[in-house]
């Protein structure tokens, strides 16, 4: 699999998949969240809509769920309701609203039909943004939907994107402004702006020609983040014209700016649909890599001051997604410094803020290989706390203080010529290195029951006087044995 080594980050740092967790299996294609309810959904085997809550962010918990009859293109949650854009059999749009005041039980409350193929859509103060493709024109459109009443949800407006443009990239609201939606096109970003009597505007923003914009999300009123692929030559091929693609890049439009409103502020490799924001990071996704640029306050703060002359190079912290698949959605959950990730091998959750270190979060992100199993024997003239063994995978056996303890060797391992007896009453054991980055491994290790699915796990933490272990229970996972090796996943699943 892909391995990052990315030039974004000259002065930056490469983090591997240890920020990176599999919460849910199950493969999703959109995702939403409410911070303010810990409440996340998730679109997942196409028919069906999951609620789960997110109290515990690492732990998500299955608490309702809604079948469709439609594919579920994209979803949106505000207040106490959900919205599904649903994608119908004859290539028509479906909105549905559901009330999930009782997320246990998701309740159809409105419904409105429109003649096109979703795309994409985004929810603020009562009003949703919906971005169709038109076969009647050939071209996408947006259509503005006032939700104020959700049980008859009602067309304001609908547009098509400024010419010569036909393409909507994607769509992106700000909760004090306005909806943005940026549409695809060479000579410059064509903008919706959706205000919050319902009413559209539309407009062109100049831009670097041979820009092609991909993604985009709105800073403030005065700063959006966008990105797309810069064509460096154009050609003709069979009376129609091809662009070479040189890279994607990451730019920042200050609407303050007249004269200069475009600021490059990163190289990406192969950008993604999407950006998001932390309490403090601007977050960037790829389709291999999580890009995380810190500020000691607010991003849209941090990027308005720097001066225009010097194309606002940003340094960014570079995290891995190794084995995830690409993000098909992503939803930030700001206050937590957390992202979830929707992939076709299910849900990740990723951890940007690169100096806290979490054992459950570590144990959630990768397989571990099996350092070997702690059993019972009896040894004769032994006391019994000390009678216990270490069988490595090479069948090696060592005995609990056979030998007197060293620094090195605190709990006096010694090699014995025994037949080990192997049970689900024997504990096995995996080693972490020095995960914490303590510089001190003698205690990176967990030991978990030698029986499948079970929740008896337990991080070493220390040596009692005696010279026995010392445990520590972690609560709220279940392991996945396989014969050398473990994962781990949350019990809630």
């Amino acid at each position: 699999m892909f391995r990052l080594i990315t030039i974004l980050t000259l002065l930056g740092h490469l983090w591997a998949s240890d920020r990176v967790a599999h919460l849910i299996p199950t493969p999703s294609s959109a995702i939403a969240l409410d911070p303010a309810k810990a409440l996340l959904l998730v679109s997942s085997k196409k028919h069906v809509a999951i609620v789960y809550d997110i109290s515990k962010p690492l732990s998500p918990k299955q608490i309702g769920r809604y079948l469709t009859s439609s594919n579920v293109a994209d979803i949106a949650l505000w207040e106490n309701y959900a919205l599904l854009l649903l994608h119908g059999l004859e290539d028509t749009s479906t909105i549905t609203i559901l009330d999930i005041s009782d997320p246990a039980s998701p309740t159809p409350i409105g419904q409105k039909s429109l003649d096109q193929i979703p795309l994409t859509c985004a929810v603020e103060n009562d009003f949703v943004v919906v971005a169709s493709y038109d076969p009647t024109s050939a071209r996408d459109l947006v259509s503005i939907i006032d939700l104020q009443d959700p049980t008859r949800p009602t067309v304001t407006a609908t547009s098509l994107p400024p010419a010569p443009a036909k393409e909507i990239s994607t769509i992106s609201s700000s909760p004090t402004y306005f909806i943005g939606l940026m549409a695809l096109g060479h000579k410059g970003i064509g903008a919706f702006e959706v205000f919050w009597n319902g009413t559209l505007h539309a407009q062109r923003i100049p831009l670097i020609p041979g820009i092609s914009i991909e993604t985009v999300s709105v800073i403030d009123e005065e700063h959006w983040c966008f990105g797309g692929s810069y064509l460096t030559k154009t050609g003709e091929h069979d009376g129609g014209l091809y662009g070479i693609t040189d890279g994607d890049e990451i730019y920042l439009l200050d609407r303050d700016l007249i004269h200069d409103p475009i600021l490059a502020i990163a190289d990406s490799t192969d950008l993604n649909r999407t950006f998001a924001f932390t309490h403090d990071s601007l977050i960037v996704v790829d389709n291999h890599q999580i890009l995380s640029h810190q500020t000691d306050s607010s991003i849209a703060q941090n990027l308005k001051i720097v001066p225009t002359t010097q194309k606002a190079q940003l340094l960014f912290q570079t995290i891995s997604l190794d084995e995830t698949g690409t993000p098909l959605d992503i939803a930030a959950y700001p206050t937590k410094d957390l992202i979830y990730l929707a992939t076709e091998r299910g849900v990740f959750v990723v951890d940007t803020n690169t100096s806290r270190i979490d054992l459950r979060f570590f144990l959630l992100t990768k397989t571990f290989q099996k350092s070997g199993t702690f059993t019972p024997h009896d040894f004769d003239g032994v006391d019994e706390a000390f009678d216990w063994i270490f069988v490595t995978p090479s069948h090696k056996v060592y005995q609990l203080q056979g030998a007197s303890p060293t620094q090195e060797n605190v709990f006096g391992w010694k090699r014995v010529d025994i037949t080990p007896r192997i049970t689900p009453d024997s504990w096995n054991m995996i080693y972490l290195g020095d995960y914490d980055k303590d510089k001190d491994g003698r205690f990176d290790w967990v030991l978990y029951k030698n029986v499948n699915g079970t929740d008896k796990i337990y991080k070493l933490s220390g040596i009692t006087p005696k010279g026995t272990f010392k445990y520590q229970k972690i609560e709220g996972l279940k392991a996945k044995i396989e014969e050398n090796s473990v994962s781990f996943w949350p019990t809630t699943l």
